[in-house]
């Protein structure tokens, strides 16, 4: 396919996915009253627009004290997108709105790119196909929250971790990774575990061969990546390059929130509230096993103990490490039952409750989960293909990887697992790919045919 042929189709597939996600935004998201962390966003993008900063938004509604509390409760990005739209429009509900629903449809482009990068011009569109459709991605946008930003950043960061290994410039490629790892810290603080994990997977010898729909190449093609070579310098360089930006972009918000807070606040000051929330008898027994209960007087206290955020906090995290500590026992049931929520191995009916408090209906979960299933079964065959093939897979696991990490850290919901749904529609797109090649080309392939063919010898 030509590279003109290729974008007008990306283009096409953008358009799809626009139109889905509009239509979502205009007839179900705009009609949500629920209050949620969307609630805070929009608040909060509000206050830095009239220039109060990142100050606690809820002081200024009727009945607040209208002081300037200090305020971390999310990393800053999403609020500062946001707060740059309020700046220029006016705090419109409906315009942050669409800014959510652009990153969406921007996800779903750098998807086909990414699809390009790890195999052919084919796995790009099915996977952009497939990302435009698949409802646990458009159900996040039209919401005003930080996880279509999130899969934005993290697809961004996928194909720039390819490209290190493509460009002629890999330290340039390399900061590039790490500054939208750094965004993506900023966006939210489980995805600081990012930056390390693509430093690990630069740093691993790469004994990937191109690929394409027949399988290895004799070198390095369009969309493709090439073996590297030249020991450890050609490794150690971008890998270094990626820690170097990510901490310069998160600095400047670490070097801030020390400045505010009497005790030390590095991304956000809710870890305390999330691991007392999910460490608690409530969130270990029962129906609300392995989830975050943050009900008042159920595992939260029903008063804040007195202290800005950082001290509240740090009371927090010490209950619930209190509190962990002294069920240990029964600490690897959580543990299963966290990572059965994330992935929709335990329970998966109750996130249609769950998603419903935060705006996402539970018709749109239940359709979700209906295509996840599937889904899944091809990532995983897509992922056994590329990794056959010698396609260069590690790129893709580290979302995986730190969606697992973050969910037996704190707890399990379907949105947590919002970082690994591109390597899912990415992956089950290399599995369709190949299942049409072999389909066309019959059960052997052209590959494995040549070879049998050159060894029978010449016919008789």
């Amino acid at each position: 396919m030509s590279r003109l042929r290729f974008l007008a189709a990306l283009a096409l597939i953008a358009l799809a996915g626009l139109g889905v996600r509009t239509a979502f935004t205009l007839a179900v998201a705009q009609q949500d009253h629920h209050l949620y962390d969307a609630f805070y966003y929009e608040l909060q993008a509000d206050a830095i627009a009239k220039g109060k900063g990142f100050t606690d938004p809820f002081a200024y509604l009727p009945g607040g004290d209208e002081q300037a509390h200090p305020a971390a409760d999310h990393p800053p990005l999403t609020a500062a997108v946001l707060g740059g739209v309020a700046w220029v429009m006016g705090p419109r509900t409906l315009v942050m709105r669409f800014v959510t629903v652009l990153a969406g449809v921007a996800t779903v482009v750098l998807l086909g790119f990414l699809g390009r990068a790890v195999a052919n011009d084919r796995v790009g569109l099915i996977a952009a196909g497939t990302g435009a459709l698949y409802p646990f991605l458009w159900l996040n946008d039209g919401l005003i929250m930080s996880e279509a930003f999130a899969a934005l950043l993290v697809t961004a960061a996928m194909l720039l971790c390819y490209r290190t290994r493509t460009s002629q410039h890999p330290l340039v490629a390399g900061l590039a990774l790490g500054v939208v790892c750094g965004l993506a810290t900023l966006t939210r603080a489980e995805l600081a575990l990012l930056a390390p994990g693509f430093v690990i997977v630069l740093l691993l010898p790469d004994r990937s061969a191109p690929v394409t729909a027949d399988g290895p190449t004799g070198g390095p093609t369009t969309g493709t990546v090439s073996t590297a070579t030249g020991g450890w310098w050609p490794r150690l360089a971008p890998a270094a390059a990626v820690l170097v930006a990510a901490l310069v972009v998160v600095a400047p918000w670490s070097l801030y929130n020390q400045s505010r807070f009497e005790r030390s606040v590095l991304i956000s000051s809710n870890d305390g509230l999330t691991l007392l929330g999910a460490n608690c008898h409530a969130a270990y027994h029962g129906s609300e096993i392995g989830l975050w209960v943050i009900a008042p007087g159920v595992c939260m206290p029903a008063h804040a103990p007195p202290g800005d955020q950082s001290v509240v906090s740090d009371d927090y995290r010490h209950d619930a490490l209190v509190y962990a500590r002294a069920h240990a026992s029964w600490l690897p049931v959580v543990l299963a039952a966290r990572l059965g929520r994330t992935w929709n191995l335990y329970r998966p009916v109750d996130m249609l409750r769950v998603n419903e408090r935060e705006g996402r209906p539970r018709w749109a979960t239940a359709l979700g989960l209906v295509v996840y299933y599937p889904l899944v079964v091809l990532a995983v065959a897509g992922a056994v293909w590329l990794r056959r093939r010698r396609g260069w897979l590690a790129p893709l696991l580290v979302a995986p990887v730190v969606v697992t990490v973050a969910t037996l850290a704190f707890y399990g919901q379907t949105r947590i697992r919002l970082p690994a749904e591109p390597v899912i529609v990415l992956l089950a797109g290399v599995a369709v790919d190949h299942l049409l090649t072999r389909r066309r080309e019959g059960p052997l392939g052209s590959s494995t045919a040549a070879v049998l063919a050159s060894r029978a010898g010449p016919p008789p």
